[in-house]
């Protein structure tokens, strides 16, 4: 299923239950555009004691304790936000 057939799916409950108005539509349609967008990222090692961790650089959330840095290299996207990591 594509966001297209999506959008179409939202558009046909629309007409077919005479809801008119687009408002909440334009805002649904909007939603899919930024979830389709695709986000790049990089891990970044934070070496301080008291934030130590693996940080996404896209949603800037701390996603791995310092102790598990082997793993960030394995793993290509953040559990956080879902951006595709930078792997060099």
């Amino acid at each position: 299923m594509t966001i297209a057939d999506i959008q179409d799916y939202i558009q046909s409950v629309y007409n077919e239950n005479d809801l008119g108005g687009t408002e909440i539509l334009d805002e649904i349609e909007d939603m899919l555009e930024q979830l389709s967008e695709e986000r790049d990222g990089n891990w970044i090692v934070v070496e301080d004691c008291c934030n130590r961790g693996i940080y996404c650089s896209n949603c800037k959330k701390k996603i791995f304790d310092f102790t598990h840095k082997p793993k960030k290299k394995q793993s290509r996207y953040c559990s956080n936000c879902g951006a595709q990591m930078d792997m060099n």
